[in-house]
């Protein structure tokens, strides 16, 4: 009985340990709704939108550990790290790239990754909701979900 009971235990930690690999989601600080590739399509201040050039290309990947990579605008890729608040009603974020924290909404629905914050890098605080934020960008999503690795 007893062999039998350990041969269980040690099957169930090997199960476990192989689920944990898989494309589980996130824990609740890093929200795996976030975790792919977004491409820029829209971008607005003060509630007016401005055409984005066809040549101008952004991208942000939002990996599941937390970390990120921006692209885009004539720049080398750059990295950063990340951190979602899925649970506060609205989504919050804070990214911070070269030591600069900005603080952001956020939401997604389905493909469609839209940020919303104060105007310039740094920003000043979170907007309180969407329709009080300075600028809004919204993404496209351009790969599934990362594979952990």
């Amino acid at each position: 009985m007893r062999r039998y009971l350990l041969s269980m235990l040690v099957l169930g930690v090997a199960v476990g340990l192989a689920w944990a690999d898989e494309d589980d989601p996130e824990p609740p600080a890093r929200s795996g709704d976030l975790a792919s590739e977004w491409e820029l399509t829209e971008m607005k201040a003060k509630g007016m939108a401005f055409p984005l050039p066809k040549e101008f290309k952004m991208s942000f990947t939002f990996k599941r550990d937390g970390t990120l990579a921006m692209s885009g605008m004539g720049q080398e890729q750059k990295a950063g790290k990340y951190k979602a608040f899925p649970g506060k009603n609205p989504k919050e974020i804070d990214m911070t790239v070269d030591g600069m924290t900005q603080k952001l909404l956020y939401k997604v629905e389905k493909d469609t990754l839209s940020l919303a914050g104060a105007e310039g890098q740094g920003g000043g605080p979170r907007p309180k909701d969407f329709a009080s934020a300075e600028m809004m960008l919204v993404f496209k999503r351009v790969t599934d979900k990362p594979k952990k690795k």
